[in-house]
């Protein structure tokens, strides 16, 4: 499951709120975030993945989430976060 995330583009399934996520190989990840039809910006994060199957989303200063578990069906990718799920439309990103 956690190797399906490198070179992966996720986007969060949610009709207020732009999340949309890029999964570098390198452990860093670019995002798109904000409000649909507002502000949105575009950090570059980290990302760790975790031997327990948990992946950290963060900055150098601090995790900004941690998804504690993560389950794949079709495209979908349903992830536990801060005791909420959250669902994303998984695509894979074309190999170079």
């Amino acid at each position: 499951m956690i190797s399906r995330l490198i070179g992966s583009s996720l986007e969060l399934q949610d009709d207020e709120i732009l999340e949309q996520l890029y999964f570098g190989q390198d452990n860093h990840l670019s995002a798109s975030l904000g409000m649909k039809g507002g502000w949105v910006c575009g950090p570059i994060l980290r990302y760790e993945l975790c031997e327990d199957g948990r992946v950290k989303i963060g900055d150098d200063d601090e995790w900004l989430w941690v998804w504690d578990s993560m389950e794949l069906s079709n495209d979908r990718l349903t992830v536990q976060c801060g005791g909420q799920a959250k669902t994303y439309v998984m695509t894979p990103l074309a190999r170079r």
